[in-house]
């Protein structure tokens, strides 16, 4: 058994990594049509809350990096970590043929950082939430985050209002159908609607930063409470 493997103390990683196996070379495409764009949008949305400078980032479930990128764009360097080590060869490839020099990949589990105490300004995760165990997450976010620093998560939400429901119902119920003709994408659009119902994660998270110190803790809806951000300041 592998370091790695070992380090799968979360049900969702494996429900994960059944998800992903075989997307990273068509991910950063799939995930911008099946959003409607809107990826794009939360990305922008979390990236409102960084400022340019001098800062040392942590991008958590960063997957092919399209987050990381963006976010390598505002400051001096950005760690990109993600549990699929085919997203990290993917991410690492694309450093490689943009010249993308402040960005560095490593394949881990997010609930164990491989980064020293006290060593970023912010840790950022968008699609994260509903695969890990958010207490271990934060705890580790708590342990790598300077003091003041800034913990952003993004992850989809189940939307509450019933026009919403019934829009986002049918909608998973198409991709059912596209999944058939799609090997590699078919656990996920048969079984993602599932995982975004049965996940309270944003109670979870707000919850858990609370209990690891974190203050000042905020959340945004988006996209008729398809989505939502949560973020905080470290003590």
């Amino acid at each position: 058994m592998s370091k790695l493997d070992k380090e799968l103390v979360h049900e969702g990683h494996r429900v994960a990594k059944k998800f992903f196996a075989s997307t990273s070379s068509s991910y950063d495409t799939v995930v911008n049509i099946t959003t409607f764009g809107q990826d794009a949008a939360w990305k922008r949305a979390i990236l409102d809350l960084l400022p340019a400078g001098d800062y040392r980032v942590l991008d958590l479930a960063c997957g092919t990096g399209i987050l990381t990128f963006a976010i390598a764009s505002k400051v001096s360097s950005v760690v990109g970590v993600d549990l699929m080590e085919e997203n990290i060869r993917v991410a690492n490839e694309k450093a490689k043929q943009n010249g993308i020099a402040n960005v560095t990949f490593c394949t881990s589990a997010a609930e164990t950082i491989p980064q020293q105490d006290n060593s970023f300004d912010f840790v950022t995760a968008s699609y994260l939430l509903k695969y890990c165990d958010i207490d271990l997450v934060v705890k580790e976010c708590a342990r790598v985050l300077r003091r003041n620093g800034v913990l952003i998560m993004h992850d989809f939400t189940y939307p509450r209002g019933a026009a919403m429901r019934g829009l986002w119902n049918t909608y998973f119920k198409i991709l059912r159908i596209v999944g058939v003709f799609t090997p590699s994408w078919r656990p996920v659009f048969n079984e993602l609607d599932n995982v975004i119902r049965q996940s309270k994660w944003v109670d979870e998270l707000m919850d858990a930063m609370k209990r690891h110190g974190f203050r000042n803790i905020q959340c945004k809806n988006l996209t008729h409470d398809t989505a939502s951000i949560v973020w905080g300041e470290s003590a």
